[in-house]
């Protein structure tokens, strides 16, 4: 299978608990003969806005987009990010995978989802978090707060400028597009049925994990060297509780050292005089010296102010034979058994810990007790991986099911567009609007007056629109054909070029060239009589479907509108153009017009430009 990962983030940019899943089962895919590629997220200021950089990491093709501060949990780009959907359409265009599997969207958006939907490619979701609920991922506000079982997210002492109402019935929608929801522990799942989801739609799959080498490991608590106590931390370690944890640490009078891992010296340094040399503050360790680490520890704190949804270090911990010190954090209770094989103490309090971490250092037989009691056995990530394919399959299988046809409505009704129009003008109320029909079934042709082929193809049509045309010979025919077939007709503008009474102020009366003049005149005329054969009217603004309807024909306002090629670039050119730092401090302004007939407009704004140019230099005109 051709297996596409989705994550926020990914190294080398990032390091966390769902990419190191990512990473673990990308290799597992790679083992298993399947090709994987992962989609993520980056944030540079040195890079356009929507820059993609492309490499490897392991087993893994990896496509980077540059989402700049779409990271951040209270932007709207958060939850819906349209210049990381166009980056995913490149990227599904160019692997073309069999089935997406979205491991965390922050940043990314929820429009991902839509993109792999309408190329038929099913989408997995797995929930490491609870960002489908609120920006704050493990239900801990920026100001310390736990937040409640019943996620509530208005009330968030951090929620700024975010419509939670749009996000919420955004997310809710992606979602009912969704194959599959996976989470990695029944806290996590509960949690989301507490919330309002599905239960029947979320399976548990816990996290695998690479035991490592066979060999001897050094026992837990044994010797009479100072009690080796173990953190790991990494972003946002006042979320993993590192404050409570060294406010205890420093209370505590027996021999002990605590190795901090992914703690720098400033986040220590208020308690540099209490800890003294107890404290070691190392850098991140790599994925491969696991083994390594913690058997040099004896025993694993997990003293998380953050719900954890699983805790992969906890975990890993127990596997190993050592116990584990936790906060009632959730994921950890549904391994750590209080007094079995570790302690559950109080989030958030000092006290509680700092009792439980002194009774271990005063009581080696204790450590002892409970690390003979850690013998778990997790699942491996190649069983993972396994369990994933079979998910994935089975997606797969229900998207290629056959489904019930779509109710005819529209569907295989014909429009024929007979214009007297080219150009920019054309696309916009011809081409364009047959691009539009086609999307719900419709199809159609676009025509000149004049062409022989007119005739013959209104025979075939069930709606004739003539777009700025004159009512000539052809027109004529036309119009009496389907007519008599009861086709309606309708005369389509998006200028007042029908309006004969009314041409004094016409811009096209004043040009040099009396041939320009004497053309308009009689375009005008044409479009008139041509109006007054068809059965109503299209315009493409409301005040041109008024005047018509002045006329006496029934009026309908159809806005002109961009093609699907030329919407998606633009949307990208914009949100690359918001993203991009101005550099050169320059302003530059822009003029365009279709036809020398709109010079009179520049020119009635021409003097206050003037003005701008002259007096602020760094202004230019295009």
């Amino acid at each position: 299978m051709r297996i596409a990962l989705v994550s926020a983030l990914y190294p080398p940019e990032f390091r966390g608990g769902a990419t190191l899943v990512c990473e673990r089962l990308a290799d597992e895919f790679d083992a298993l003969g399947h090709e994987c590629a992962v989609f993520s997220g980056r944030t540079t200021a040195a890079e356009p806005l929507g820059a993609v950089a492309q490499g490897r990491i392991g087993a893994a093709s990896t496509y980077r987009v540059n989402v700049g501060g779409a990271l951040h949990p209270w932007t709207p780009q958060g939850y819906w990010n349209p210049v990381a959907s166009d980056a995913f359409a490149d990227f599904c265009a160019q692997m073309r995978p069999d089935v997406v599997h979205v491991h965390s969207l922050q940043g990314l958006g929820g429009g991902l989802v839509g993109v792999a939907r309408r190329a038929d490619i099913p989408v997995v979701v797995t929930m490491h978090d609870w960002w489908w609920l609120c920006p704050c991922l493990f239900r801990l506000s920026p100001a310390g707060d736990i937040c409640p079982a019943r996620v509530s997210p208005e009330r968030c002492s951090g929620a700024q400028g975010i419509d939670f109402a749009a996000r919420r019935a955004t997310l809710r929608a992606v979602l009912s597009e969704v194959a599959g929801i996976v989470v990695p522990s029944a806290f996590l799942r509960d949690s989301l049925v507490e919330n309002g989801f599905d239960g029947d739609r979320i399976a548990i799959q816990p996290n695998g994990l690479p035991m490592g080498a066979p060999g001897p490991r050094r026992a837990a608590g044994a010797g009479e060297d100072p009690l080796r106590f173990l953190f790991v931390g990494g972003a946002g370690n006042s979320a993993k509780g590192l404050g409570v944890l060294l406010a205890a640490a420093a209370r505590l009078d027996g021999p002990f050292v605590l190795d901090a891992y992914s703690v720098d010296a400033e986040e220590s340094r208020p308690w540099d005089a209490q800890l003294a040399e107890r404290l070691v503050c190392r850098p991140a360790f790599a994925p491969a010296r696991l083994d390594r680490v913690l058997d040099a520890a004896d025993v694993v704190v997990v003293p998380s102010l953050m719900r954890e949804s699983f805790s992969l270090v906890a975990h890993e911990a127990l596997a190993r034979g050592r116990p584990v010190v936790a906060s009632d954090c959730g994921g950890p209770e549904e391994v750590v058994r209080d007094g079995v094989n570790g302690a559950i103490v109080a989030s958030g309090s000092v006290d509680a810990l700092a009792r439980a971490m002194d009774r271990l250092v005063r009581d080696r037989d204790r450590v002892r007790e409970l690390a003979a009691a850690a013998r778990l056995q997790p699942a491996t990530p190649r069983a993972q991986a396994e369990a994933s394919v079979d998910l994935y399959r089975a997606a797969v299988r229900a998207v290629a099911r056959p489904r019930p046809p779509r109710p005819p409505a529209l569907g295989g009704r014909r429009v024929l567009f007979l214009t007297g129009m080219d150009g920019a003008p054309l696309r916009y109320r011809a081409w364009n609007l047959l691009e539009r029909l086609r999307c719900i079934g419709m199809d159609g042709e676009v025509l000149y007056h004049s062409d022989v082929r007119a005739v013959s193809a209104a025979r075939a049509a069930d709606l004739v629109v003539l777009y700025r045309a004159p009512l000539s010979t052809t027109v004529a025919r036309v119009v009496g054909e389907s007519r008599a077939r009861g086709v309606p007709v309708v005369f389509s503008s998006d200028d007042f070029v029908f309006q004969t009474g009314d041409l004094a102020d016409a811009p096209a009366l004043d040009h040099p060239d009396p041939a320009v003049v004497s053309g308009y005149r009689q375009s005008v005329e044409g479009h008139a009589r041509c109006l007054a054969a068809a059965d109503g009217f299209l315009g493409s603004t409301p005040e041109l479907a008024e005047v018509a309807a002045d006329l006496g024909r029934p009026a309908y306002c159809v806005a002109n509108g961009l093609s699907n090629v030329l919407r998606n670039l633009s949307r990208g050119a914009r949100e690359r153009r918001r993203g991009a730092p101005v550099t050169d401090g320059r302003v530059r302004l822009g003029y365009a017009s279709g036809t020398d007939t709109h010079d009179a407009d520049l020119a009635t704004v021409a003097p206050a430009l003037g003005r701008v140019l002259e007096r602020r230099p760094e202004a230019t005109m295009v």
